[in-house]
């Protein structure tokens, strides 16, 4: 009895040693620790006696799956499937895989709500990746029942496999960076400063997204044109290449840029694909390309990224101030994005019901994130534009001041903002400090707008300082020596100066890059009229209303002046007739109906208009000291009471 306890005693303590079931997966004897002989199926050839055969038999009843006996200790025959699931493969690569997925789903999420770079995501793919095998081997290893724990050592492994596959990852990383470097380097371009971004390809064709192709290559370029020491061309010079087949050795050359960037938009489902390079105008070799994917709802933090991937290519050492400035979002709200895209797509389109439509989708979003800073501007903008289109200046002039104040008081460094508060405060508020004042803050916030410049100088000319207007005007040209609206206005600005011949000179040039620019040949007209060349100016007059469409009043009465000042004077009343009858249902500028009057000598009907002008807030009001129609009507009390009370 005694000898017995003795041995359940000896076979209890040996089953519960931590090394037991260790020993005996490795051949050895729990007891003495020498080789135990086994069979082709892991079984033992015969049992052991003694100490070392009670604790044998002890701890494979422990593990289990074993037939024991006093005589021997058997695993019985089994297929692979068993023998998988025995040694846990099964198991840990299930809860490997589930594990591995809801990581990279989690990652994904960090993602797009605090607008990690993908480069996260995929160190994460590569290590889960490299991470497989280390796990079969390790359940091989750990597989039979009974301790399923990982040592130090092994965890040592585990983390050195890790960091090897993060260090094989940055490696490759770094040296397609570092190849990009060099073949920059090689090309000159080691530090790029002159860039245009194209127009991106809508390649699905579906027009109903065109406001995503052409909205994220405007916010592109406005972000890289955050960075210092990089110049970018402005929409204005690149968009007359949308739809266009070119090289970008040809746009290069053109615009005098040391690199381009273009890019294809594909739809696919609820997916969408960006494919986008970046190329040497020198040579038309290939510097960088990169494949998006992305959705509708995440089109803010796709925008970053590529924003950031491209600034890396362009200058080789970014400063964390340089990474915030082309990082800087206005919102997170992927729909309130998506909206503010589609908005400024058809306010850019100016016709009055794309206006309209542009300031529903810009209204929505400004409802969806209220703090959407540049949405705001874009509602400033919009009820501007659509000022100039003929609409009652009270009902959409307050709107876009308040929506410009909304902007500046969410974002007081968004210098459009107040470009566009500045604008205001010429068109309606008819107060020429506060214009420059809101000029000079836009310009400090950033001296390269050249809207702002053109904008400072159309102020200038109209308070008859026609030097400094020139100046910020040439400067305006230097950054967008393509862009035909600002030629048309520099033309405007030479003819209030009075130098009739350089200002039709810069209209027939403006005409000559785009002939369908209705404003060079309304202001063409103005300069031969000025001239006495009456055929030449009407000439031009009726191709401004034919552009128009005679939805815009203006090029009307134009070409009403012209037709009176030729003495023609039943056509010209022809065309009053058109103006009074259509000012009876909607609004019509009382500026240009005035101004056909003072053509036709009716000194009275000119002067009521202008103080109907003056009464419903009409922006043109603002050209009456300088606009040398007016000439005749120098040194007339009420004409210069006027003039007084409109500030210029």
């Amino acid at each position: 009895m005694f000898l017995h306890d003795q041995s359940e005693t000896r076979r209890r303590l040996c089953a519960f040693s931590p090394n037991a079931a260790k020993l005996f997966r490795q051949g050895r004897s729990p007891v003495t620790d020498t080789p135990i002989e086994r069979d082709e199926h892991g079984g033992l050839t015969a049992a052991p006696q003694g100490a070392a055969g009670t604790c044998a038999r002890a701890t494979a009843r422990s593990i289990g799956n074993w037939h024991v006996s006093d005589t021997s200790i058997q695993r019985p025959d089994e297929g692979i499937w068993a023998r998988l699931r025995r040694r846990k493969l099964v198991q840990w690569s299930v809860a490997y895989v589930a594990g591995a997925w809801g990581l990279l789903q989690g990652l994904a999420y960090m993602r797009d709500t605090f607008e990690w770079p993908n480069q996260v995501q995929q160190a994460a793919t590569v290590l889960l990746l490299l991470g497989v095998p280390v796990v079969l081997v390790l359940a091989w290893y750990h597989g039979d029942r009974g301790e399923q724990q990982v040592t130090r050592n092994e965890l040592a492994i585990l983390t050195l496999l890790f960091l090897s596959g993060g260090s094989i990852f940055w490696y490759f990383q770094s040296a397609t960076e570092t190849s990009t470097v060099a073949r920059n380097s090689l090309a000159g371009l080691s530090d790029i400063e002159s860039i245009a971004v194209l127009p991106f390809v809508n390649a699905g064709g579906d027009p109903d997204l065109d406001y995503v192709s052409d909205g994220l290559t405007e916010s592109i370029i406005n972000a890289l044109a955050r960075l210092p020491g990089l110049s970018v061309k402005a929409r204005s010079m690149v968009f007359r290449y949308k739809g266009k087949e070119v090289q970008p050795q040809e746009v290069a050359s053109a615009l005098s840029v040391q690199s381009v960037v273009s890019g294809h938009m594909e739809q696919h489902g609820d997916k969408l694909t960006f494919s986008l390079a970046l190329v040497n105008g020198g040579d038309g070799n290939q510097i960088w390309g990169q494949r998006y994917d992305s959705t509708m709802a995440n089109l803010v933090s796709l925008q970053n990224e590529i924003v950031r991937d491209i600034a890396r290519q362009l200058q080789a050492r970014l400063t964390g101030a340089d990474e915030q400035k082309v990082a800087k979002t206005y919102t997170s709200n992927g729909e309130a994005y998506r909206l503010y895209l589609e908005g400024r797509y058809h306010v850019q389109k100016v016709a009055a019901s794309e206006v309209q439509q542009g300031i529903r989708f810009l209204e929505q979003a400004t409802a969806i994130d209220p703090n959407f800073a540049l949405a705001w501007v874009g509602i400033a903008d919009a009820y501007r534009t659509a000022s100039a289109a003929d609409v009652q200046p009270s009902q959409v002039v307050p709107k876009a001041i308040q929506a410009a104040e909304k902007a500046v008081q969410l974002d007081d460094s968004l210098g459009i903002a107040h470009t566009q508060l500045g604008l205001l405060a010429i068109w309606y508020d008819w107060d020429p400090p506060a214009a420059e004042r809101e000029f000079k803050r836009a310009l400090e916030l950033d001296p390269n707008n050249a809207d702002t410049r053109i904008y400072y100088a159309h102020l200038l000319s109209n308070q008859g300082k026609h030097d400094e207007a020139f100046k910020e005007a040439e400067r305006a040209r230097e950054l967008e020596p393509l862009n035909t609206r600002f030629s048309a206005l520099e033309g405007q600005f030479l003819l209030h100066a009075g130098r009739t011949d350089e200002a039709l000179a810069r209209l027939q040039a403006t005409i000559g890059l785009d002939p369908n620019h209705f404003l060079a040949h309304m202001f063409a007209a103005t300069a031969y009229i000025e001239k006495g060349m009456y055929p030449e100016a009407i000439a031009e007059a009726r191709r401004a209303v034919e552009i128009t469409n005679r939805s815009v009043t203006h090029p009307l009465a134009v070409l009403g002046y012209a037709l009176a000042k030729s003495g023609d004077v039943a056509q010209a009343r022809g065309v009053l007739e058109e103006l009074l009858t259509a000012s009876r249902s909607r609004y019509v500028s009382p500026y240009g109906v005035a101004l056909l009057y003072n053509a036709l000598g009716e000194h009275d009907e000119t002067l009521a208009w202008l103080e109907r002008g003056y009464e419903v807030r009409d922006h043109k009001m603002n050209l009456l000291k300088v606009d040398p129609k007016w000439a005749n009507l120098h040194g007339d009390p009420q004409y210069e009471d006027l003039v007084r009370r409109i500030g210029f």
